[in-house]
């Protein structure tokens, strides 16, 4: 599954390394990014491209996707779960900063009740730090009670000593406005 397009595999990996068949218009080709550590991804594509990905890219994306369908089933422990014990959440529908599980979990118990569908990744960028340090940061929408809410994000991610993957700092707000 993409965590872009919640579809197949298809869309990771487009990058400076990408393989990109030549026969398709260049209006539809992705934009290259030159730094070989930062990929673009958009759920947009109408092409095929180079799906390998290296360990940290994969790794952390896991995290991000479990996240994701934490949210949609509104599972509260889950969602926690994927937070390091002390890390920083700038949320979507708040203007309070929130530093650690507690004080998150008060602002997950407000927001989990108004998901009314899957979470939408619509564009992803990854940034490699380390072996054990990466940003991922795009634009994702929200399926609320309210209607469809789209959202920019930026996610810094920790492996700790046990292996996985957690959110160290989450940073998510509401798209401004058009024309702004």
């Amino acid at each position: 599954m993409c965590f872009c397009c919640i579809q197949t595999f298809q869309c990771i990996g487009w990058s400076q390394r990408s393989n990109i068949k030549g026969d398709e218009p260049r209006s539809l080709r992705t934009p290259v990014v030159n730094n070989p550590q930062i990929k673009l991804l958009n759920s947009l594509t109408l092409f095929s491209v180079d799906t390998s990905i290296n360990n940290v890219e994969q790794a952390s994306l896991e995290c991000l996707k479990q996240w994701g369908k934490f949210v949609e089933k509104k599972n509260m422990a889950g969602v926690l779960g994927q937070y390091h014990f002390d890390g920083i959440l700038w949320p979507t529908l708040s203007h309070s900063l929130r530093g650690g599980s507690e004080e998150m979990r008060s602002y997950f118990h407000d927001f989990l009740p108004k998901i009314n569908g899957p979470v939408r990744w619509d564009q992803c960028v990854f940034q490699s730090i380390s072996n054990t340090h990466c940003v991922w940061s795009g634009t994702y929408t929200f399926s609320l009670t309210s209607g469809q809410t789209p959202a920019r994000f930026t996610y810094v991610l920790n492996k700790g000593e046990d292996g996985e993957w957690r959110v160290m700092n989450h940073h998510s707000s509401l798209m401004p406005e058009s024309g702004q």
